[in-house]
């Protein structure tokens, strides 16, 4: 909650024609390193200051923001709400001395959040830290995000509302391979504030 203080003069003292201010009213961002994106919001807000002549003042107020618009005579519901959020990190791991044709593997990762909608983005990196560019390398975070991996290249998705559940499969390994050992740092699978939560998806020859 929040108190919007101004101080009036006594110029509109006597005036026929409303006298009219404007104040822009936003949120003051904090660290990014406390998990929070903060929200964008910005209100404007016009006061309507009439006399009636006889030294009586009537004030009428007009809100208008980036999202909604509303007119009525009271400053309440002016909302910023700041989400929560964390990371995952998905990496490739291929063991094998053996000569193969496969350079990589479709991994698919499943994201939900029952309380918040899914936002974020997500990028691939290759196993030097530099992201990739080109079609299936960069993306807005979904219900279902399929990504194609090389040995010890990763997907990084940031922004993720706290509290979503993610589960990651693959399919689609050579059948001179095991099947994959998905390994997660994070037993209940779901992103907490702040953190990076890691998932290693690892093939085996046989």
């Amino acid at each position: 909650s929040f108190n919007l203080e101004y101080d009036f003069d006594t110029h509109l003292k006597g005036k026929s024609a409303p006298v009219t201010y404007t104040y822009e009213l936003s949120e003051k961002k904090g660290d990014p390193a406390d998990g929070l994106i903060y929200d964008e919001t910005v209100y404007t807000i016009t006061v309507t200051l009439t006399d009636d002549g006889a030294g009586n003042i009537t004030p009428s107020a007009t809100v208008e923001d980036t999202q909604l618009k509303s007119t009525n005579n009271t400053l309440s519901g002016l909302n910023f709400n700041n989400r929560s959020v964390g990371n995952l990190k998905v990496t490739k791991e291929v063991e094998t001395n053996a000569a193969t044709s496969v350079t990589d593997y479709e991994l698919t990762i499943t994201l939900e959040n029952a309380t918040y909608p899914l936002a974020g983005t997500w990028q691939v990196y290759d196993a030097n830290d530099v992201p990739q560019t080109g079609e299936g390398t960069s993306g807005n975070a979904a219900a279902t995000v399929t990504v194609r991996l090389a040995d010890d290249e990763y997907v990084l998705f940031t922004g993720l509302p706290v509290g979503t559940k993610y589960t990651v499969t693959e399919s689609n390994y050579p059948a001179n391979f095991q099947p994959p050992v998905i390994e997660y740092t994070d037993a209940t699978q779901t992103v907490g504030q702040g953190d990076e939560d890691a998932v290693t998806v690892k093939n085996t020859y046989n």
